[in-house]
């Protein structure tokens, strides 16, 4: 799930079907381009987007507007994601952990349309469960490794 001050967003376990409520309003906004599955995120970039992950061993990444009802594909992940995958945006790049019992960790610039590998890899694997959090407006990542673990780490936004 990701929050956004007015309205949040759902993603349903109704493959492709993702759900828009608010404080008066519950709507179900356009269908993703493609089925959804384990592995698929949303994150919120706080002003116009919903970004995607298809999950399902795919490597496709979408881009949700707002105001407009309507999707369109970024630039494909480096790899493959699977259970674990999850996302994070802080001030313009959008973090993903690859998932799949991988350490794999990327980031998106979303300026340019493309993915990066981050220097900062999680030195435990991210299994399903495993999901990054940003409370630090634009300065930190935390990240649970899942997996039926306690694990626990941060990432600092501001290395590369």
């Amino acid at each position: 799930m990701s929050i956004c001050f007015k309205d949040f967003y759902l993603k349903n376990l109704i493959p492709s079907r993702i759900s828009k409520f608010g404080v008066c309003t519950d709507t179900t906004v356009s269908p993703a381009p493609n089925n959804v599955a384990g592995g698929g995120a949303l994150c919120y970039d706080g002003g116009s987007y919903v970004y995607t992950l298809r999950g399902n061993g795919t490597n496709n990444i979408w881009r949700f507007d707002i105001s407009d009802n309507s999707w369109v594909s970024m630039a494909n992940t480096p790899n493959t994601v699977s259970m674990g995958g999850a996302l994070a945006y802080a001030v313009g790049i959008v973090y993903a952990f690859r998932g799949g019992n991988t350490n794999a960790f990327w980031r998106y610039n979303i300026g340019t349309d493309t993915w990066t590998t981050t220097l900062a890899q999680p030195v435990l694997k991210i299994d399903a469960g495993g999901d990054p959090l940003c409370p630090d407006p634009g300065y930190a990542i935390y990240g649970l490794r899942g997996g039926s673990t306690t694990s626990f780490w941060q990432y600092s936004t501001l290395s590369k």
